[in-house]
């Protein structure tokens, strides 16, 4: 989204508008990939509009926004309606419907994301910790990026902590928030500039420590976790 940022005297680039069927393209592999990822299509509008808001007369770009959403909806609908019979079903209506829709306790999802010991993002993927601690300083740094980076992820957050069930239980944790976490965890870099910057001081070696510590221990937990055979906690559970 940053070339649409960069307009000349004689509008978007060549440049802008290839970025911006790239992001759809992007957008249409994940959405055919889950069916939750159709959030992104109305986030994209906005943060695209959001990016050009400088534009002094946005409709000529009404239709590269608008129309690309409306045929990706279209095309799955159309996939859907061979695959189910339907457009508006999406394969989740065979098995539990009511609990794949955003019906259920928005706490219950929050806290069990954030600090449940089964759940919890955080011990998932623990690069995200140290990420808050350079969170500040990266919004000061890169607001366009902190915008678009936050904005995806709390959409996503509260449509799935909302959802019954936004747990998974027989699969792997927060699978959905998983492929976010990355990106999410950017303002890492910043903390590890800070960190490395005052290297020379107690505190920024604790802080090294603390973070390398926890990163091994991490990944120890994952080699564990792998060797067990994929049942394991429901049958020690049952028992």
């Amino acid at each position: 989204l940053r070339p649409l940022r960069e307009q000349g005297p004689a509008g978007l680039s060549r440049r802008a508008w290839a970025c911006l069927g790239v992001a759809w393209l992007c957008a249409a592999a994940l959405i055919f990939t889950r069916v939750i990822y159709g959030l992104l299509l109305p986030l994209l509008v906005c943060l695209a509009v959001y990016c050009g808001a400088r534009w002094r007369r946005l409709p000529p770009l009404l239709a590269p926004l608008l129309v690309p959403p409306l045929a990706i909806v279209a095309l799955l609908g159309w996939v859907n309606y061979v695959k189910f019979g339907a457009p508006w079903l999406t394969g989740y209506h065979q098995w539990n419907e009511a609990s794949h829709y955003p019906v259920g306790s928005l706490f219950d999802g929050l806290w069990g994301f954030l600090f449940s010991p089964r759940f919890s993002i955080f011990l998932y993927f623990p690069l995200l910790i140290f990420a808050l601690a350079g969170l500040r300083r990266f919004v000061e740094r890169h607001r366009p990026h902190a915008l678009v980076m936050l904005s995806v992820f709390a959409c996503f957050l509260l449509v799935l902590a909302k959802t019954p069930s936004w747990a998974g239980e027989w699969s792997y944790g927060p699978r959905y928030l998983l492929p976010m976490l990355p990106v999410l965890s950017l303002p890492f870099l910043t903390f590890a500039d800070d960190v490395i910057d005052r290297i020379g001081s107690w505190p920024a070696r604790a802080w090294a420590a603390a973070a390398l510590s926890t990163l091994c221990y991490s990944a120890y937990l994952q080699a564990q976790v792998n060797l067990l055979p994929f049942w394991s906690y429901y049958e020690v559970r049952g028992v």
